[in-house]
């Protein structure tokens, strides 16, 4: 299906699928995408400006990136739950996002809550099956280890996952711990966003026109991989 066939049925059925959210109020507010796609991209922002920022050829090498926050914690053994959008690299740029939802428990000695920014960056098409199923864990079928600094850009023989976590909780760099969470396809918000046409894998084909608002992402992704 051509690029220009795809946004005329888009436009065509937006207005029914607000109708639709509108009878739903237990579904996705209409501008909920927006706000995960301004939400993502200041974690994004945030993570870049710590001391610990993804290095430029993390990304140019990367198939994919997915991009959450995360809340976390308890007293004893807890839990987290976020939400968060993955895109897929394309022969022309980027995909458009597809949205997810994480949940799932926390081991270990809990004591309050903490909202973690996580940034995925996906090496191989095995992570991205990872953020297009239902209550898939992370950890299960793809590899997953810190990501790389600056500094590794230089050790060739640095191993490569299949999955590069980075994450920054409260303006410090947060680690790379993931066990136990599991990432479920946001069904609702795809089939608001794009009209209930198109499944997650075709969403990250590069063959669905984006939200405008992923523009400035989009801009400021390839400027990392074009070295700018």
């Amino acid at each position: 299906m051509k690029m220009k066939s795809i946004s005329a049925i888009l436009i065509s059925t937006s207005l029914l699928a607000l109708s639709l959210s509108a009878k739903n109020p237990g579904g996705p507010k209409p501008d909920a995408m927006n706000e995960l796609i301004i939400k993502c991209r200041s974690s994004f922002e945030l993570l870049q400006a710590s001391e610990k920022p993804i290095p430029a050829f993390v990304i140019q090498e990367a198939e994919g990136l997915a991009i959450a926050t995360v809340t976390r914690g308890g007293i004893g053994i807890g839990g987290q739950k976020g939400k968060g959008f993955v895109i897929t690299k394309t022969e022309g740029g980027w995909s458009a996002p597809s949205s997810f939802d994480t949940g799932g428990g926390s081991i270990g000695l809990q004591l309050g809550v903490e909202t973690v920014q996580y940034v995925f960056v996906l090496n191989t098409k095995t992570a991205i099956e990872q953020f297009v199923g239902n209550e898939v864990s992370l950890d299960a079928k793809a590899s997953a280890t810190a990501g790389p600094d600056h500094a590794a850009a230089a050790n060739d023989k640095m191993p490569k996952s299949d999955i590069y976590i980075y994450s920054i909780s409260d303006g410090a760099f947060a680690g790379a711990t993931i066990g136990g969470v599991y990432v479920s396809v946001d069904t609702d918000l795809n089939n608001l966003v794009y009209s209930n046409l198109f499944t997650p894998n075709q969403i990250l084909s590069g063959e669905v026109p984006a939200p405008s608002l992923m523009d400035t992402f989009y801009s400021q992704l390839n400027s990392i991989v074009e070295g700018e």
